[in-house]
């Protein structure tokens, strides 16, 4: 947040967000058919994620809701860059 951005990074950060709304938006997609179940299992068996793949993304997704929170400028540190005063506002509404 203390360094100087020039304008033509901009490209490569839109481009990064856009993925990272992607990759969030499909993994909300396909987590109630495919990986519901997985999540269930790891909830039970939280080493599962170690080898099963599906376990892995579904016990994610508390990262991808976080990344979600960052991008929205919903925590403390985010919430500088857009306002304290907007972090005040919408804190209720953040997922725990």
């Amino acid at each position: 947040m203390t360094s100087e951005h020039k304008e033509e990074d901009l490209p490569q950060v839109y481009s990064f967000l856009h993925l990272v709304i992607r990759m969030i938006t499909l993994w909300l997609q396909i987590f109630p058919d495919t990986l519901l179940k997985s999540f269930i299992e790891w909830r039970k068996h939280p080493k599962l994620s170690l080898v099963d793949k599906n376990c892995a993304l579904a016990a994610c997704g508390f990262e991808m809701m976080d990344m979600l929170k960052w991008l929205f400028g919903l925590c403390p540190r985010t919430g500088v860059i857009f306002g304290v005063k907007f972090y005040l506002k919408y804190r209720g509404m953040i997922l725990k």
